[in-house]
């Protein structure tokens, strides 16, 4: 079965089957490793790095290409991206294509473009499910290091740098496009959600307080942007600058992150204490 997905999946894009397979046959292989010992754990996490490396050098050369083409496109096609990139320096301008190809679709934007209702309502699916599911891949990149056993560890922090590698690749090659970017994510789809319901469980188990900072975080990221894209669309507060927002939701996201830090570890304080 699996060999004829891939084989499917392969007449549409063979760069795509090689990615879905590859992640596949590491994560089994990974995923047997509980059946022996710490030492052969400890040449599996050698195999995951390898894994990495192996990917990066393979994929460097086209990655590095199409992304400069499609940067190029983002710029032409949208004036907005096109201003900003213009007023940052050159090492910051894939930085910042980057964070908004995973941004997207930008759930304000979705609600403040009025378009066709169809495909408003779609964005605006698209965007809700997403940011309904980013936070929990968040959460997840960093839970995975805590997982038990340490072999599920191996195995779910394969998947985490899987789907975080995706969603950037996605993100570089489908930049700011609101159709081909979240279609590009949904092929890690399966991964992505089985990612998700360990962190969600994993966080519910334990009362894991850092999943409710993570969606707060993502909560001060839609309330900022909300109110710069009605001040683009609507003229509400005669247009907040876009970099006074930016600075505004890194702050307080900043701050939420200190805050817990600081509960966490006077909690922990407390109980060493008694």
């Amino acid at each position: 079965m699996l060999a004829v997905s891939l084989g499917g999946a392969a007449l549409v894009s063979w760069r795509i089957a090689l990615a879905g397979g590859g992640v596949v046959l590491v994560w089994l292989a990974l995923d047997q490793l509980k059946r022996f010992g710490p030492r052969v754990q400890r040449w599996g996490w050698v195999a995951l790095l390898l894994a990495g490396a192996l990917i990066v050098l393979v994929s460097r050369e086209w990655l590095t290409a199409s992304g400069a083409w499609d940067i190029k496109l983002l710029q032409e096609g949208s004036g907005m991206v096109d201003k900003r990139l213009g007023e940052l320096p050159e090492a910051l301008r894939l930085p910042f294509v980057l964070a908004y190809g995973v941004a997207q679709p930008v759930l304000p934007a979705a609600v403040a473009d009025v378009t066709i209702p169809l495909r408003q309502t779609i964005s605006i699916l698209w965007a809700v499910g997403w940011y309904a599911l980013a936070p929990l891949l968040l959460f997840a990149l960093f839970a995975v290091w805590r997982a038990r056993p340490p072999a599920e560890r191996l195995a779910l922090a394969w998947l985490a740098l899987a789907a975080l590698l995706w969603t950037l690749i996605s993100a570089l090659r489908g930049g700011g496009d609101q159709w081909d970017n979240p279609r590009y994510r949904t092929i890690f789809l399966p991964w992505m959600g089985l990612l998700a319901g360990w962190a969600w469980q994993w966080a519910r188990e334990r009362g894991n307080l850092w999943l409710g900072r993570v969606y707060a975080l993502a909560a001060v990221f839609i309330g900022g942007f909300t109110l710069w894209y009605l001040g683009r669309y609507a003229r509400w507060f005669g247009g907040l600058p876009f970099w006074y927002v930016v600075a505004g939701v890194v702050l307080l996201g900043a701050a939420i992150v200190a805050a817990g830090w600081w509960r966490d570890r006077s909690l922990t304080r407390r109980r060493e204490k008694l």
